[in-house]
């Protein structure tokens, strides 16, 4: 990401370019900008998971709401590829967890769907009370899944399996490594 943002920068700092090229350049560092930040803080987790310095901070609150509020963040991105986000939660979910790291977890499961969706689909987000201290949250999409032989791969740091996103989205491969280390610190 780094020599695309050093690029396209120099380009505006050498070139007489159109205002619609600026605009467009602006737009291609904006974005790499966002994916590097992504990667970055992604590494910063896994090197705190790793060295054992990973807390969690968990309060009571309401996770069906913090889901509410994650699916909305996500469905610009969502709206951009034409795929619906659909949230079902029956019964408010009241439990002790950290809603930062929880905040983590469901956006990476959200932007994965996304990902992995095609055009005109539709991500299923379920928010279901277990019992009084455990709770499912499920993300179902309308890619083409994992192979099976791939599935013992899922969770582990930088690994990149055979699906592809629907949009050439870009992809760490750290997400989902977080996402199980998160819901582990959670007795999940």
């Amino acid at each position: 990401p780094l020599g695309s943002i050093r690029g396209f920068s120099e380009l505006l700092l050498e070139a007489d370019l159109s205002p619609k090229d600026r605009k467009e350049f602006l737009t291609i560092i904006h974005q790499v900008s966002q994916d590097m930040l992504i990667l970055l803080n992604d590494l910063l987790d896994i090197s705190m998971i790793e060295s054992g310095r990973f807390e969690i901070r968990a309060q009571l609150g309401q996770l069906d709401e913090l889901v509410a509020y994650r699916v909305h963040l996500n469905t610009l991105a969502a709206q951009r590829k034409h795929i619906t986000l659909v949230t079902h939660a029956p019964e408010p979910v009241t439990l002790s967890f950290d809603s930062g790291r929880m905040a983590q977890v469901i956006d990476n499961l959200l932007t994965n769907a996304i990902k992995y969706s095609p055009p005109d689909s539709q991500v299923d987000i379920q928010v279901q009370k277990i019992d009084a201290e455990q709770v499912e949250i499920v993300v179902a999409d309308q890619g083409v899944g994992i192979p099976l032989e791939q599935q013992h791969q899922l969770f582990g740091a930088f690994q990149r399996l055979s699906s592809r996103p629907t949009a050439g989205e870009s992809s760490t491969g750290l997400g989902l490594a977080i996402v199980k280390k998160i819901v582990e610190a959670h007795q999940g």
